[in-house]
């Protein structure tokens, strides 16, 4: 059961930083999945789990090359129950227009479940309100926004 603990407004209920590997992409998860125990569901949190792991390891495979000398960060704050998950990496600025392709998946069909790959970005659009990104600095950010369940 979610309690109504929430941290003070801005300020991260959890951040970590760790080298771009998918052995660390569970541990990403794992720990913000238990920082966010007490503010969500079990369901909410299986849901924010699929979501930010099919967001990381999509990091770490496309922005930084399956590459471990990148770094990957992630924060999360939670305000009015909703929580704001933010992804954020030195790899390689992506060639698609993240924004758009995103905005789209959420609104298409089911992938096809055999295709090697394309499944991504609608995964995420089942898990997440809305997904944004920015790139910049040398820098990129996932914003990943979670609404629990009513």
């Amino acid at each position: 059961m979610p309690s109504d603990r929430e941290p003070e407004a801005g300020q991260p209920l959890f951040q970590t930083v760790v080298s771009s590997s998918l052995e660390n992409v569970r541990l990403l998860a794992d720990a913000a999945c238990g920082a966010l125990a007490p503010v969500l569901g079990d369901m909410d949190l299986i849901k924010v789990q699929i979501g930010l792991v099919e967001a990381a390891n999509n990091v770490v495979k496309h922005a930084c090359r399956d590459r471990e000398d990148h770094t990957l960060s992630l924060s999360c704050t939670v305000s009015g129950g909703v929580v704001t998950l933010v992804l954020e990496d030195d790899g390689f600025p992506p060639a698609v227009d993240l924004n758009r392709n995103a905005a789209a998946s959420g609104a298409g069909p089911v992938p096809d479940g055999m295709a090697e790959s394309g499944r991504g970005l609608w995964l995420m659009r089942q898990c997440f309100a809305s997904i944004r990104f920015e790139s910049g600095n040398g820098l990129n950010r996932l914003f990943l926004r979670f609404e629990p369940e009513a």
